[in-house]
């Protein structure tokens, strides 16, 4: 495991903010021994704070904005990627998953402070929602060449809108 970007010392709760069209999200974690983290993202900025104050460590703010953007992936699938990919490329299917379409798109710039990173989404034929999410984390030293994969195994319908659930 990542232990900045797991920070299991504030992860006992979370809760998240999206703002879909300003592009900006915010994360608070709070209930363990760390005490209260926050953290909010924009296209141009990341800022954190634990008990209230703002940390200037780089390699902090990257581990945070590097989580705040992949949560927005995992969030909200394609209307994340409609604004950050201009090219989809069809993939080979691996055989465990025949039922899919497999899509390869490259993020510039990728999660969080990276420069690129790829994602590779299992498309479900029948309902065209993602089933499946593989994508590099290249914005930590620590995280570059890890690939993380993510199933999506159940969704939610709120307004209309599917959104991925458990």
């Amino acid at each position: 495991m990542q232990p900045l970007l797991v920070d299991r010392d504030f992860r006992v709760t979370a809760e998240e903010r999206i703002v879909v069209g300003a592009r900006t999200s915010a994360k608070s974690y709070s209930g363990g021994t760390g005490g209260v983290k926050l953290a909010l993202r924009t296209p141009a900025t990341i800022d954190v704070w634990v008990n209230g104050t703002l940390q200037t460590d780089d390699e902090k703010r990257a581990a945070a904005a590097l989580v705040l953007d992949a949560y927005r992936l995992f969030w909200l699938g394609p209307l994340f990627l409609k604004s950050r990919v201009r090219r989809w490329k069809c993939s080979v299917r691996p055989r465990a998953r025949a039922d899919c379409d497999w899509l390869l798109a490259r993020l510039t710039p990728g999660f969080g402070l990276a420069a690129e990173d790829r994602v590779m989404a299992c498309v479900g034929r029948s309902d065209r929602r993602f089933v499946q999410l593989r994508l590099s984390v290249d914005g930590l030293a620590s995280t570059r060449g890890a690939v993380v994969e993510v199933d999506m195994n159940d969704y939610l319908i709120v307004q209309g809108v599917a959104l991925p659930h458990g």
